[in-house]
């Protein structure tokens, strides 16, 4: 099963917008909002569809401005093994 953290951005006074489509996409849970229009979410594989065409979905819904993967995580059917995935500590781009 794949699971992915995800920071959303939504344009400027489509808040409310993102939060209604967030909420009716399935395999989509939103953990955390901020009053500048920034939701944590994670996205998690269903029996409609997977993980990573969800996150596709996102960039093009109504009012997002951006979508950025923070968190992935591979489960595989024995539940003792896994494989994550997180951005490096080490930046690729100056000053960041």
């Amino acid at each position: 099963m794949n699971i992915a953290g995800i920071l959303v951005n939504a344009n400027p006074g489509e808040q409310d917008t993102v939060r209604t489509a967030l909420s009716a996409m399935e395999g989509v849970e939103l953990h955390h909002e901020t009053d500048d229009g920034r939701f944590i979410i994670t996205v998690e594989d269903t029996e409609a569809s997977s993980c990573d065409r969800t996150v596709l979905t996102l960039h093009n819904a109504a009012g997002v401005a951006s979508a950025a993967l923070a968190f992935h995580s591979f489960e595989t059917e024995d539940t003792n093994a896994s494989v994550e995935l997180a951005p490096s500590s080490a930046s690729r781009f100056p000053g960041a």
